[in-house]
This record gives C-alpha cells, sequence and structure tokens, in this order.
C-alpha cells in the first residue's frame, strides 16, 4: 500500500512539474514579446508625433497670411493634438489593464 502511494506521488509530481516550468516559461516569453511591441509602438507613436508638428509647421511657414491656409495649418495642430491625446489614452488604457489584471 505504502509503495503504492509512493508511486503515485512520483508519478504525479513528474506529470505536474513540467506544466509549472512550462507556464512560467511561457510567462516570461509573453512579458517579453509584451515589452517588445511597447517598445516598437513608442517608436511609431513618437514618430507620428514629430511628423505631425512638422507637418503643420510648414503649413504655417507656406499660408503666407492667406486665411485660408492658416485655418488648414491650425487643423493640423488640432489634429495632432488629437492623435498625441489618442495615444496618451491608449497607452495609459493599457497601463491601468495590466495593473487591474496583475499581468
Amino acid at each position: 500500500m505504502n509503495k503504492k502511494i509512493n508511486i503515485l506521488s512520483v508519478s504525479t509530481t513528474l506529470l505536474i512539474l513540467p506544466t509549472v516550468i512550462m507556464a512560467q516559461t511561457l510567462q516570461t516569453i509573453a512579458l517579453s514579446v509584451t515589452n517588445t511591441v511597447t517598445s516598437v509602438l513608442s517608436i511609431i507613436a513618437g514618430g507620428f508625433i514629430i511628423f505631425m508638428v512638422v507637418l503643420a509647421g510648414f503649413k504655417y511657414l507656406t499660408a503666407q497670411g492667406d486665411p485660408g491656409k492658416v485655418v488648414d495649418a491650425n487643423r493640423a495642430v488640432a489634429w495632432a493634438l488629437a492623435g498625441v491625446a489618442v495615444i496618451v489614452l491608449a497607452w495609459s488604457a493599457s497601463i491601468i489593464v495590466s495593473n487591474t489584471l496583475g499581468i
């Protein structure tokens, strides 16, 4: 009877141990992928912000006092700021969700 319990205990441990190790490995891989994606998206978002601000500045420089072109430049600045707001809100939401879920 005691030998059967020992065999059952060893068998159960040998079956569960790889699952525990695999779960920790998958969590490490998921964290690494998440950090990489966040870094790449941050670079893309930064490039977007710089491009939009330069574009708006170029529109102001080429407006030369024309009211229609100045309005167009103002819209470009407004859309650039809206893009920044969306990026900041998305970034904040992802941090809030990850902290809430404990990821």
